[in-house]
């Protein structure tokens, strides 16, 4: 995982999650009005379970966590199918 500092803009995820860890901050309703939304971390304070991030977008108001956030929610395997050359030559002519 990336570690984030003070000054650094993450996206919080766009779905309420479903489960939150036991190393993670609490997810409370009134948080959901950032979903989707770039936050900028303006204090990073924690113990050994987890680390909490402080927004300047909710002035302080909540405790943020890794799995809060976009960059450390990877999207599962997407499987695609490749045409042949032929079919790419026919969609580009």
């Amino acid at each position: 995982m990336i570690p984030y500092e003070v000054g650094d803009v993450v996206t919080i995820i766009s779905e309420i999650p479903e489960h939150v860890p036991d190393s993670s901050a609490t997810w409370v309703p009134e948080m959901e009005g950032y979903l989707g939304q770039s936050m900028t971390i303006v204090d990073v304070t924690g113990n050994e379970q987890c680390t909490y991030y402080r927004m300047e977008e909710d002035n302080r108001r909540w405790s943020w966590s890794r799995d809060m956030f976009e960059e450390d929610n990877p999207v599962e395997d997407i499987t695609f199918e490749v045409a042949s050359e032929i079919e790419l030559m026919r969609l580009i002519s």
